[in-house]
C-alpha cells in the first residue's frame, strides 16, 4: 500500500470515528431532552398564581393586553392549552371575551385555594372579590418530579353571590372522614365528587345550626354523629374559601 491510500484510509477512518461520537452525542441529548419535565419547578399554588396576576395586570393597563405581552405562550401552560388561548384572541379582540378572567367587571385582587393536589395533578380555584360577586375559575395541572404546567382553565362564574363571597355548591358524592387522601385532614369530613367527567375533588364539609340532614325520608338538624364513612350523598350548600358551608345533605341508598 502506498503512502496516499494509507493517507486516504487513515482520513476515513477518522471521519467514520467522529460520525459515530456526533451520532452518539446526538442521541445522549435527544434522550437527556426527553427525560427533562416540562413547565416550572415551583408550587401548583404559585405558578397559578403568577400567571393569573399577570394577565390580570395585563388587563387593567391601558398600554397592553394579555396577548399583546404574549401571555397566552407562557412557559406555565402546556402546548395545547397555548394554542387554544391563542385561538381565543379573535374573541377577545371582537367582544371581550377574557378565556382567563371569565368575566367583566375584572376582579379588585385574586386569591388561591387548592382543592386537589397530588403528586402528578392539581386543582386550584382562582377567586376574585367583586363588591359581593365572586368571578370564578379553576386551573388543572399536571406535574412530573416537582415540574408543573396547566394543562386546562374553566370558568364557573357566580353572578350573584351569597354573603361572605360564597357561591353555590350541589354535588353527589361520597362522605369521607379518616379515609379521606392526604394533604386532607382526617379529623373533618368531606365530600369527595365527580367535576367535569374527573373523579377525585374534595372539599372540607363545615356544618352548622342551620345544616339539616335527610336520610329515609327523615329530616333533622344535621349532626356529626349522623354521618358515616363512603355513604354516598346529595349535598348542597355554598362555598367558601374554607370549603362547603352545609345547607342539606340527603343519603341516596
Amino acid at each position: 500500500m502506498n503512502t496516499q491510500q494509507k493517507i486516504i484510509g487513515t482520513v476515513v477512518i477518522i471521519a467514520i470515528i467522529i460520525g459515530a461520537i456526533l451520532v452518539i452525542k446526538g442521541v445522549q441529548k435527544d434522550s437527556n431532552s426527553d427525560s427533562l419535565p416540562e413547565g416550572i419547578k415551583a408550587e401548583p399554588t404559585d405558578i397559578v398564581s403568577d400567571f393569573y396576576q399577570a394577565w390580570l395586570e395585563a388587563r387593567k393597563s391601558t398600554s397592553t393586553d394579555p396577548y399583546a405581552q404574549n401571555l397566552q405562550n407562557s412557559e406555565s401552560l402546556t402546548p395545547a392549552l397555548r394554542e387554544r388561548l391563542v385561538d381565543s384572541e379573535a374573541a377577545f379582540r371582537e367582544n371581550g371575551t377574557d378565556p382567563v378572567l371569565c368575566r367583566e367587571p375584572l376582579p379588585e385582587k385574586l386569591r388561591t385555594r387548592t382543592i386537589v393536589k397530588s403528586d402528578t395533578d392539581a386543582q386550584i380555584l382562582v377567586l376574585g372579590k367583586i363588591d359581593i360577586s365572586m368571578t370564578f375559575s379553576k386551573a388543572t395541572l399536571a406535574g412530573r418530579d416537582g415540574f408543573w404546567q396547566i394543562t386546562d382553565l374553566s370558568c364557573d362564574v357566580s353572578e350573584e353571590a351569597p354573603d361572605q363571597g360564597e357561591f353555590n355548591f350541589d354535588k353527589e358524592g361520597y362522605l369521607l372522614k379518616e379515609h379521606v387522601p392526604s394533604p386532607h385532614d382526617p379529623q373533618q369530613w368531606h365530600l369527595v365528587f365527580k367535576q367535569d367527567d374527573v373523579d377525585g375533588h374534595v372539599v372540607p364539609l363545615l356544618l352548622n345550626e342551620a345544616s339539616v340532614c335527610i336520610n329515609k325520608s327523615q329530616e333533622n338538624s344535621c349532626e356529626e354523629s349522623m354521618l358515616f364513612e363512603a355513604a354516598y350523598v346529595h349535598l348542597q350548600g355554598n362555598m367558601s374559601e374554607a370549603g362547603a358551608n352545609v345547607k342539606r345533605i340527603e343519603f341516596i341508598d
